[in-house]
């Protein structure tokens, strides 16, 4: 959830700060639809994902490393 997080606040930032050009540079207009698009396709992705670890009954758990020992 932590990675999701993480990549969806840098791709939202990405947007904004191309949005916040487009007025001057009208050549981000194509890039700034794709980041649209790339942003509605995580959430839908995100969704899809919760939506079948609900229904599977499992969740997601980090790994856990068992420490190294010297013998």
């Amino acid at each position: 959830r932590e990675i999701y997080i993480g990549l969806r606040e840098k791709e939202q930032k990405k947007h904004d700060s191309m949005f916040a050009r487009v007025e001057r540079n009208p050549h981000l207009a194509g890039r700034l639809q794709r980041s649209a698009r790339r942003l509605e396709a995580m959430d839908r992705e995100w969704q899809n994902l919760t939506q079948e670890l609900e229904s599977s009954g499992s969740t997601l758990t980090p790994k856990t490393h068992a420490a190294k020992v010297d013998e």
